[in-house]
Parts: C-alpha cells; structure tokens; sequence
C-alpha cells in the first residue's frame, strides 16, 4: 500500500535530483553526443553538410564503431579476478578463499562479466557508465537473500551525488536510480498508487502515460552518533545491537559515528511505494565507472576514447563520398572512329551492355581502309582524394590510440617483438579505461565484502565457486566437517579484510596457454615427458584429464615427486586408513606396554591410572611420529629409537612416582597436567 512520506524528504529527494541533473548536464549532452556518433550513421554528417550535398551520395564508413570494440573485446579478454586478504589479526586466509568463492558465486549467478563489459562500453563510448547491487531472495521458497549485481540499460537513469571525489562514486552520500515499468505492471505491483502526478512539477517524463511510469530508487547515508563497544575476543558491536552480557564484558566503549544507507522506493504522487529498508552496505550500491574525466574550476567534465575523434571521421566520410561521386559521375572513355563506322546501334549502347561483337561499316580514306575505333584516354580519380582518405585514416588511429596492429591487419611490422609492442603501445594509449574499470570492480568487491556479514548472519549453507569454475558448498555461521574430516566455523563478522584484483586472462585461457607452452617445451626438452607427464597432461583441455594426470601420477618415483609425495602420502592415508606398525616400532611398543603392566600392578593410587594413560598417549603419539616419518622416506636410525625409547620410559617413572607420593595421594585426587611432546 501506498505510503505518504515527509514532505521535508520529498523536498530533500527534488533539490538532490535537480542538483545532480544540472551538475552533469555539459557531460551528459557530450556523452548523448559521442553514443550517437558510435552507434548512428546518419550522426556522423552535421545538418549544414547534409543539406549541402542535397541529392549527392553521402557515404558513411564508420571507423569509430570498430576502435571502440577494440577496446571493449579487449577488456573481455583480460577478466578482473576479485580476491579478499586479511588485515588484522582476527582475519582467517581460509575465510578470505570462501569468501573469493562467495564472491565468484555472486558474479556468476548475475553475468557479472556482461555488466562489467556493458558499463564500460558506455565510459569508452560516452565517458562514464553504471552497474548496481542490490538483494534478492534466492528462491521463491527461500527467505534467504543474496546480492545481486545489475547492470544500469542507461545511464542518464543514474543521479548520483556531484560532490563525491572518488571516481567510483564510494564517497557519495545519496544516489538515484530510475526504473521504468509499464502502466500494467506499476499498477499490478502498487495497485493504491498514483502515477500520474510529476510531484507537483513540470517535469512530464516522470509519469508518462505511453512509455511507462518511472519509479524512483532512493539511497541515503545517514550517520548517527552512537557507542561502540569492543569485546574481550577484539570484536566490536554496536549499543543497540548488543546484549547486556556483552555490554558488561566489554573491555573497552567508545562513541563512533555510525552509518547506514536507507533505501526507499518513491513513486510520482510523492509516496513511499515500499516500507523504507536498511540496505545491508555502508556503501551506497551504485557504482561508477568513469572514462576519461578531468577538472576545471571544481568541475568534472567527462569524455570517452572516440571524443576526439569525431573530426576525423567526418573528414573520411566527406572524401570517400566526394571519391565515389566521382567515381559514379566520371564519363566511359568513348571510341573514336571516322563517320560512318558506327552505323550498328550496338554502338549506341555500349556503356550499358556487354556485346559479343560490334560490327564496323568500311571506311576508306585516299583509297585505304580506315582503322578500326579506338577507345581514347580518360582523366583518372583526384589524387588529392586518395590522399585525405589515408590521411585521415591515420588520424582517426591517432587520436584513437588504436594502431594496426592492435586491429590484427598487416602493418610494416615483421617481427614477433615488434608487432608486441606497437600492440603495447595502442594498449598504453587507453591503459586509463582499464584502470578506471578495474578501480570499479574492486569497489563492486568492497560492497559485497561489506554486505556478506549482514546477509549470512545465521546459519545456512552457502554455494562458492573456485578459480576454475568448479562449485562447492559450504556451512557458514556454524561449526562443520569438511570433506577431509576437520572441522570449520566460518564466521564472516569475524576479521577485517580488504579487497585487490587481479587482472589477466581467464582460467580456461590460462590453461590454455599453459598447455601449449608446456607442449613446446617438451619438444626441446623430450626428458620433461619423464620428470613431469602428469602436469603435462593436468593442463591439457580434455574430458578427464585430470584423471588420466591422478593415475600417471602414481608411476612417478618418490625422489622425483619430493614434497608432493608427503601430500600424496597424506591423501592416500586419509584414503586408506591409519597404516600398519612397522615391524621396528613393535618391539618396542610391546616392551613399553609390559612396563605399563608392571607400574599398574606396583601402584595402588587412582591417580596413577591417569598418569598410565597419558604414557599410552605419549606413546601412541610417538609411534604415529614414526609411522609418518617412515611414510615420508625417511630411515630412522636405532640409535635414535633407542635413546626416545629411553626418554620415553623415564618420564613414565617419574610421573608414577609423582603420583604414588604421599603429596600425590592427598591432593584430593587433582588431574595430572598433560606433557607436552616436546618435554
């Protein structure tokens, strides 16, 4: 149902929308301008040189759309990979890896990889884009949310606080997303709302009966002061949020400033269409990526990799027309012949179909044949033409940054080195989309690193992605067993984290890439097939191949593994089972356990049965010592043995001694304290 809201906040909400409107408006028409030129041919001809031609050809050969793709694919193939490292002592790097596969679930199960692209296509194309977070349930059955990463179809929809500095917007203290819904959906959805009225405005897209109704999203920062207390483990929480056992045992209180984001969603009557909700981020969920952006008398202007550029594609478009107009005008080079040879009527349409044979009447000139027609000599094309055509070609990959190579066409290049680097020098001409692109997405992880904690606040299973694309299931927020049989908690509040990416290419292309470089290397180096088969094999592409890499494995030495067979070793006994005592270690347990017969039948004090036992446990610890050892390749020694073994038996003494003494016996029957291995 429909809510009215404050007028105070109605206020607030159009004094921020119109302030956001007339601060971007220079670069909103700039980034209107430039998408047209990209993306509409009858853009790139101005209104003067349109009605100048008239009827005359007008070409468009647009050059601009193609840099621009460049640049984009480009960026496509070099994916940004979002990793969390810990910053404090409370920060766990097995959490930091479950949240890198929280993460890569979150962008996969929203194409992260189709919003990053489609934002910044609009910052090469226009100067800056949008992408956004918000929440969404997991399922229609679930009550979980999860966050979701969309992408902004426009990004003249976005009005976002002018006075941020960050260029990704993190600093922005409001933010303005539109959302355009039919009439039919608007109503099904607020069914007691009005749409009609603009608040009170003139502003007539707001409620557009014909191309739908626009519903605002609104995001606020609001910061309140408030206590913040710190608890014996080094958390902290928050006053409101605390128990009084938790505000007893706190080891220190401090007042912080506290900030959330209020979410509100407001329709055209100037109404509150949804309960006003905390959004789960201090961050305002809108995310800015700009292209090329500067400052001047405290203003930021904007512009994109085509902006200067647009000259140079008129002036190619004016000389190709200008070269097929001409083309399309210039005269057949006509026969010449003396009077009287044309009489055939073939003659006459000559230019325009293609005769088998033309037949010549016979002329005679002073009593000698007359020779046959001729064709006479025609002016060529204006070279002038030829040579603007090239040179502004040359222009537009001027001004774009863009050079042949980085096309893939043939330049004056001819060696590998060479075509690497004029590729590395286009790619240095647009390294500051990439950057701004990627200070982007690690503002996208900050937001949902942020947004983890208040989500997965209580128990529940949740769905990770490794680096290669291979999904898992994990229990957050409670004690469990992984599949190696250790146990876990994973508490995403616990820790402070922070966010780096890593660019590069994706892992099927890595991979990829690995397989042929290793293939090139066994061709020179044949003895790598006998070291090292199985890592050949793992980075090959095909269906089972780690498998067929698991069982090569196998037929590899020891010595020629090295630490990889310990963790072999250590899979294959977790596999298997505790192995068998090795005959050398029976000896001497069965002698160790005969001297624990004869201390239980010489002690007669219950606590010397405590102390028997932690002997049976010092020794169970010491046998699995060796068995490991053994494992591992190792020889002992039975000197070595012997001189444990010796160790091993003195200090069983002395703790039954201990206990068999009159101050044993009368400490009430106090627990021994355990050894430790090393004493």
């Amino acid at each position: 149902m429909a809510r009215k809201v404050d007028p105070e906040l109605i206020a607030g909400f159009q004094r921020r929308f119109r302030l956001a409107e007339s601060a971007n408006a220079e670069n909103q028409k700039t980034f209107d301008h430039d998408r047209r030129f990209v993306y509409h041919d009858d853009a790139q001809w101005e209104s003067d040189a349109v009605g100048a031609r008239g009827d005359r050809p007008r070409v468009t050969i647009n050059r601009l759309q193609v840099f621009a793709r460049n640049i984009t694919n480009e960026a496509r193939e070099s994916p940004v990979a979002i990793k969390t490292h810990p910053v404090d002592e409370y920060g766990d790097v097995h959490l930091a890896k479950v949240v890198d596969g929280l993460i890569r679930h979150v962008e996969h199960d929203s194409n992260a990889s189709d919003v990053y692209a489609a934002a910044f296509e609009d910052a090469v194309t226009g100067g800056y884009g949008y992408f956004r977070i918000t929440t969404e349930y997991e399922r229609e059955d679930s009550f979980y949310q999860c966050p979701k990463i969309k992408r902004v179809l426009d990004p003249k929809t976005v009005k976002l606080d002018p006075f941020h500095e960050d260029p990704t917007g993190s600093d922005a203290m409001w933010g303005i997303v539109h959302t355009r819904y039919s009439r039919d959906e608007f109503e099904k959805a607020w069914p007691d709302a009005e749409p009609i009225n603009a608040f009170g405005s003139d502003n007539a897209f707001w409620a557009d009966r014909e191309a739908g109704v626009l519903v605002a999203e609104y995001f606020v920062v609001e910061e309140a002061e408030e206590k913040l207390h710190q608890l014996k483990d080094g958390s902290t929480v928050w006053d409101s949020e605390a128990t009084k056992k938790q505000k007893a045992s706190a080891t220190r209180s401090r007042v912080s400033c506290r900030r959330r984001v209020m979410w509100y969603k407001i329709g055209g009557q100037g109404e509150i269409l949804e309960d006003p909700v905390e959004f789960p981020s201090r961050y305002i969920p809108i995310i800015r990526m700009p292209g090329r952006e500067w400052f001047e008398d405290g203003k930021r202007f904007t512009c994109g990799a085509i902006h200067y550029s647009k000259d140079a594609q008129r002036i190619y478009n004016y000389a190709r027309s200008q070269q097929l107009e001409r083309l399309a005008l210039a005269p057949k080079a006509p026969f010449i012949g003396y009077a009287g040879q044309f009489t055939d009527k073939k003659w006459q349409t000559l230019n325009t179909k293609n005769w088998p044979f033309l037949e010549v009447a016979p002329v005679t000139i002073a009593g000698q044949m007359a020779p046959l027609p001729q064709r006479s000599q025609v002016v060529g094309l204006d070279p002038a033409l030829s040579e603007e055509i090239q040179l502004s070609n040359e222009e537009i990959k001027a001004t774009t940054g863009i050079t042949d190579a980085n096309l893939g066409q043939k330049s004056n290049e001819t060696s590998g080195r060479a075509i690497m680097a004029r590729q590395q020098q286009g790619n240095r001409a647009n390294a500051d989309f990439i950057s701004n692109r990627n200070m982007a997405i690690r503002q996208c992880g900050m937001i949902l690193l942020d947004m983890f904690p208040r989500l997965y606040d209580e128990p529940r299973v949740a769905r990770i992605l490794g680096p290669d694309g291979q999904p898992d299931l994990v229990w957050i927020q409670r004690e469990a067993q992984g599949r190696d049989g250790s146990k876990y908690f994973y508490d995403l509040s616990a820790g402070k984290y922070d966010i780096v990416i890593d660019v590069g290419p994706a892992y099927s292309t890595r991979r990829q890439e690995a397989a042929v470089a290793m293939t090139e290397t066994l061709r020179s180096v044949p003895l790598i097939g006998q070291v090292a088969p199985d890592l050949i094999v793992q980075a090959q592409d095909w269906p089972d191949a780690d498998k067929l890499a698991a069982r090569l494995r196998k037929t590899i030495p020891p010595q020629i593994l090295g630490k990889d067979a310990d963790q072999d070793g250590v899979a294959q006994k977790q596999e298997q089972g505790p192995p068998p005592i090795p005959p050398e270690l029976q000896q001497h347990v069965q002698e160790l356990e005969q001297e624990n017969q004869q201390l239980k039948q010489d002690s007669a004090v219950e606590s010397n049965k405590l102390a028997l036992e932690k002997y049976k446990v010092d020794q169970d610890n010491e046998t699995k010592i060796r068995v490991a050892l053994i494992q591992a390749g190792q020889r002992i020694e039975e000197k070595t043995i012997a001189e444990q073994g010796a160790n091993a038996r003195h200090a069983a003494q002395s703790a039954a001694e201990s206990a068999l003494s009159p101050q044993a016996g009368t400490d009430g029957g106090q627990e021994i304290a355990p050894q430790s291995e090393d004493e």
